[in-house]
């Protein structure tokens, strides 16, 4: 990697970035944190997975492209952001764990699987549908293949903040990054994470028998998950 320069956090720093824990998360829970950073262009990617080092564990998380305005929120980070939704993203894992809810291949791996994200902060010019995209997913690519190699952990992403279609009108980011990195998922997740909210949260008010006529429900934002709870 010519361009980029690697730096691995360990749990001992990362333990300082990471949001109070709450819920099922054991409070030994541990995240390793893969930055890269783009020498010249001043990229900076933060990869973090709960997936021990030569675990071959999959970490499974999305790849977030942050958005400008998520970029200039005040104290934004991507280690730190990186490290919060991951363990989100562990949390998800652990009840899938315990229900046993999954497709076949999820199944089958449900002991391998840990919580991981994704987060990449572009320069002006290189997020998608500008004109130095490909060269920030070239970059992304370069990235996923190191992190992978020097781990012994296994990335599984995909969609997140950030994607669309390129520069060149007819390449989706997703599909270009699925054509070159075997962990690089197409699949929209925000419908079955959307479906899957809307049915707990029904779940959670039958269980205390309250209708959903008789209740106030507020939404905090439309986006991509939001979108489908509406």
């Amino acid at each position: 990697m010519a361009d980029a320069k690697r730096e691995v956090l360990e749990p001992s720093a990362t333990l300082k970035l990471a949001p109070p824990l709450h819920g099922p998360i054991p409070p030994e829970a541990q995240v390793w944190v893969y930055r890269y950073t783009h020498a010249t262009r001043g990229w900076r990617f933060s990869i973090a997975t709960l997936g021990e080092p030569q675990s071959q564990k999959l970490s499974l998380g999305g790849f977030r492209i942050v958005p400008e305005a998520r970029a200039a929120l005040p104290g934004f980070d991507t280690d730190r952001e990186a490290i919060g939704l991951a363990l989100g993203m562990e949390e998800k894992v652990y009840w899938s764990r315990i229900l046993k809810v999954g497709g076949t291949l999820a199944q089958r791996n449900l002991a391998r699987i840990v919580g991981g994200k994704c987060v990449l902060l572009p320069s002006k010019g290189s997020r998608i549908g500008e004109p130095l995209d490909r060269e920030l997913l070239d970059f992304a690519l370069e990235c996923f293949h190191d992190m992978e190699n020097c781990s012994g952990v296994n990335l599984v992403t995909g969609q997140d903040l950030g994607h669309g279609m390129l520069s060149d009108g007819l390449t989706s980011s997703l599909q270009y990054l699925n054509a070159r990195f075997k962990g690089a998922i197409t699949a929209d997740t925000s419908r079955p994470t959307g479906e899957g909210n809307y049915y707990f949260l029904l779940g959670a008010l039958r269980a205390f028998a309250v209708p959903v006529k008789a209740s106030v429900l507020a939404l905090i934002g439309v986006g991509n998950i939001g979108d489908h709870l509406l």
